[in-house]
């Protein structure tokens, strides 16, 4: 009962944090801004927060919410593919410079959690601790590396056909990851990665695709909706088929769901304070949440499932806002010291 309830009150702030704000918008400065895409980026940690829940402390609400994990994924691809491309168009660096920075942010960001994990190790006094893990990378950050590498390469071959070179390349990989099974990561992310795609072709054609999702509004979103959940409903029909079913329904669906939100969002506003924050601190949470929960499982075994998982996404929230702001004191100091 008490879980229940618990989770009830998780979901409802689910839904204030992303809905909370919401305002009807012709104004295409909106469309998928910096608010909102910082919107985005904080739903969709809490989501997949609830994706990595230790099987101990999961429950039925947790798992419904986690069905939802690789949706969340695909769409931080595609911020990642999108705020990638249209960074290096604005840049005036040279393609090396630049590719150098967007990777030290990653790792650095990753060794500044690694330290923390270890200092607090040290400080609740579990006794066995490898050092070697400050320099370890988190799965995802290196698949994020290995799409901006092939970004990079691309643009190094042929600025003309770059975005024909990197989608040829990331399904070529995404393939034979799926077909062999071989990945240098425990975890793999074949169906999310074609986010970064998405992305790539939503800064491509920004004006194009909000034209298309803002003319006659109300009969496409409807459409977009129904074929949603048409889509939803094969994939859970045709789920375990090999390949049709079990990879491309799967693409296919959570491109529908990066649709649908483009299409709210070419007519809503999406954002408010607390979204806002989420978003801001959301690649600290990712890379913090895991041990969060391991950490929490450790000062606390017996607690319910519903307390379980409300400390350990507080704990998180609170961690990776205090790393944030050691990383801008970081930054700041070091532009400081390089003038």
């Amino acid at each position: 009962m008490l879980t229940n309830i618990t989770m009830l009150i998780i979901l409802l702030l689910f839904f204030f944090i992303f809905f909370w704000g919401v305002r009807k918008t012709n104004d295409s400065i909106t469309f998928f801004d910096k608010t909102s895409t910082n919107a985005l980026r904080g739903i969709c940690c809490l989501v997949v927060m609830m994706v990595h829940i230790p099987g101990a402390h999961g429950n039925r609400i947790q798992d419904l919410v986690s069905s939802f994990g690789f949706i969340a994924v695909t769409i931080f691809f595609m911020m990642s593919g999108y705020g990638l491309t249209l960074s290096y168009e604005k840049s005036n660096i040279d393609l090396y410079a630049f590719w150098k920075k967007r990777y030290l942010k990653l790792i650095l960001m990753n060794w500044l959690v690694n330290a923390f994990i270890i200092l607090i190790d040290l400080v609740v006094g579990i006794y066995e601790i490898n050092f070697r893990r400050i320099v370890s990378i988190n799965p995802w950050v290196l698949w994020l590396i290995i799409c901006y590498f092939i970004f990079m390469l691309a643009h190094h071959v042929s600025a003309k056909y770059a975005k024909i070179i990197i989608g040829i390349s990331i399904t070529i990989f995404s393939l034979l990851t799926y077909l062999t099974g071989i990945s240098f990561t425990k975890t793999i992310w074949v169906y999310e990665i074609y986010g970064f795609l998405w992305g790539m072709l939503l800064a491509k054609y920004f004006n194009k695709i909000y034209c298309f999702l803002g003319e006659n509004w109300v009969k496409k979103f409807l459409i977009i909706v129904v074929l949603t959940l048409l889509c939803g409903a094969l994939y859970l029909k045709f789920k375990s088929v090999y390949f049709w079913g079990e990879y491309v329904l799967k693409i296919i669906l959570g491109l529908m769901f990066v649709v649908l939100y483009l299409s709210l969002n070419a007519k809503y506003v999406i954002g408010n304070r607390v979204a806002t924050f989420l978003g801001t601190i959301s690649f600290e949470v990712y890379l913090f949440h895991v041990y969060a929960f391991s950490l929490v499982d450790y000062l606390f075994p017996n607690v319910n499932s519903g307390i379980y998982i409300l400390i350990a996404m507080m704990l998180t929230v609170f961690m990776a806002y205090i790393i944030h702001i050691c990383a801008n004191f970081v930054q700041i100091k070091w532009k400081s010291h390089r003038r």
